[in-house]
């Protein structure tokens, strides 16, 4: 298992700032998994900052669901999840789901990755 990083904050505390300068100091290879979904102009201004805020090369993959089939897919490098509670919100959108399931999920999959995860 890589290392993980937890960054926890109130809402626009700069958690994705920090996020990124981790990321960026680690001098590898990043994967940025998107959970935030356009819904609204001021989601829609949001995204495009921190569109604008990432370096080029990183890979960006957005999800709201199966997060942990995206953390299992990418190997040795440093995979930056951008935001957790976003993407619980979602699973809590739908009643099928289970969320405890889902966490569970994303925590074997964390530990079982040779990346370094920051979320």
């Amino acid at each position: 298992m890589g290392k993980l990083i937890f960054i926890l904050g109130g809402v626009r505390a700069g958690k994705s700032s920090l996020a990124l300068k981790l990321a960026q100091k680690s001098g590898k290879r990043v994967t940025f998994i998107a959970t935030a979904m356009p819904m609204d102009s001021d989601m829609r201004r949001r995204i495009k900052n921190h569109r604008n805020a990432r370096p080029k090369n990183w890979k960006t993959i957005e999800v709201t669901n199966d997060l942990d089939k995206k953390i299992n897919q990418e190997k040795n490098k440093v995979i930056l999840i951008d935001c957790l509670t976003i993407y619980t919100s979602y699973l809590m959108d739908s009643p099928e789901t289970k969320i405890l399931d889902h966490i569970k999920k994303i925590i074997e999959a964390i530990e079982e990755s040779e990346s370094d995860v920051i979320l």
